[in-house]
């Protein structure tokens, strides 16, 4: 009953994010795949920070927001995603962050600084899972909204522990709705698909 209250809460719950707000939750059930094949190697690469700079030859670093650099500015951040969306531009997402919070596992796949500005992330529940989907504009927009209209989650597992490495595949459909008042509601249609794979931590 309580599971059912959940789902029932979640597929109509309305939230504000970015510049518009993702409205409409839909919950799917979590495909648990316990022969997935983990094949991926792009946690085995590494870029800067985004506001790094390096010259060609790797000689020098600069930091594009100004100052000195520090510790943090030249760490590696090796690859925790390899996905792709074709909001904004067709582009590459490489970092996916996964975190515990009591029961509720939620994985957050960070923006493509500084040329993409989207955020993609995914909440696991009792074996559901709801999507959130949101983006910012250098330019100023009209009133947007994201509906989720697809979405499939595969996991290695059917749960997992603070300090365990969450890894599966991603497919998510959605529309982005530009409701300005000045002109009429305009859909367009976009994915975000891919693998990750990361250590989960506890909040």
């Amino acid at each position: 009953m309580k599971l059912a209250m959940l789902i029932l809460l979640l597929s109509t719950w309305h939230i504000g994010i970015g510049q518009g707000k993702t409205i409409k939750h839909i919950v799917s059930p979590v495909t648990i795949d316990k022969h997935f094949k983990d094949t991926l190697t792009f946690h085995k690469k590494w870029d800067y920070p985004w506001y790094i700079v390096v010259d060609d030859d790797g000689g020098n670093m600069e930091n594009t927001l100004g100052g000195s650099l520090t510790g943090p500015d030249t760490i590696h951040m090796y690859h925790t995603a390899n996905c792709y969306t074709n909001h904004q531009g067709r582009h590459h997402v490489r970092y996916c962050d996964a975190i515990l919070n009591n029961d509720t596992i939620s994985l957050f796949f960070q923006p493509e600084l500084p040329a993409y500005a989207s955020k993609l992330s995914v909440s696991i529940k009792d074996n559901f899972f709801w999507s959130d989907f949101s983006a910012v504009y250098p330019a100023p927009t009209g009133k947007l909204s994201w509906v989720i209209t697809k979405q499939k989650l595969v996991l290695d597992r059917p749960s997992y522990r603070s300090g365990d490495t969450i890894k599966g595949y991603l497919e998510i459909e959605f529309v982005e709705i530009d409701s300005g008042s000045n002109q009429k509601a305009d859909p367009r249609k976009y994915y975000y698909k891919g693998y990750f794979k990361n250590l989960l931590i506890k909040e």
